[in-house]
């Protein structure tokens, strides 16, 4: 009887240890924590990164697209591009040498013009690469606009679901 209740009080412990044990998700978690605390990484800072990790977001998938960007010397063809249907992208900069190039020098500050269909026109500015996200029909659009090929610039946009 003796034995039969040592048997019974195992039992006991090794249903309260199955209850608080870690999953082996969790154990390999620790294993990786303890291994960047053991590095030298500050407690903080990896705390920050955990309390910022969230459930991926539902996004299409990025295009990439490129335009010529307007400067005083050129406005022609190719000088906008659109996303969705809905928002319509352009830029201005200024032209190489000092100007006097129709292409835009990459090197100089540029102003980019995110344009929603019957919305109104949204203006950054600055030094590429630059990067803008906006609302627009129950859709979050990120955008990346980055330097291209001579006088051009590329767009990247993607679209993802908007939790308001």
């Amino acid at each position: 009887s003796e034995l039969a209740e040592t048997r019974k009080r195992a039992d006991e412990f090794q249903a309260k240890y199955q209850q608080v044990a870690p999953s082996d998700e969790t154990k390999e978690i620790l294993a990786l924590v303890r291994a960047k605390l053991d590095s030298g990484l500050e407690a903080k800072r990896l705390a920050f990164v955990i309390s910022a990790a969230e459930r991926p977001r539902r996004c299409g998938e990025a295009a990439t697209k490129r335009f010529m960007v307007k400067t005083a010397k050129f406005d022609g063809a190719s000088t906008w591009v659109r996303f969705a249907d809905l928002i319509t992208v352009t830029a201005d900069g200024i032209g190489g040498n000092n100007g006097s190039e129709q292409w835009f020098d990459p090197e100089r500050p540029v102003t980019v013009h995110f344009t929603a269909i019957g919305g109104k026109d949204v203006q950054i500015s600055g030094k590429l690469p630059l990067q803008h996200a906006m609302v627009v029909k129950n859709g979050e659009y990120r955008f990346t606009v980055a330097p291209g090929a001579r006088g051009f610039a590329e767009v990247t946009g993607d679209r993802c679901e908007y939790r308001g």
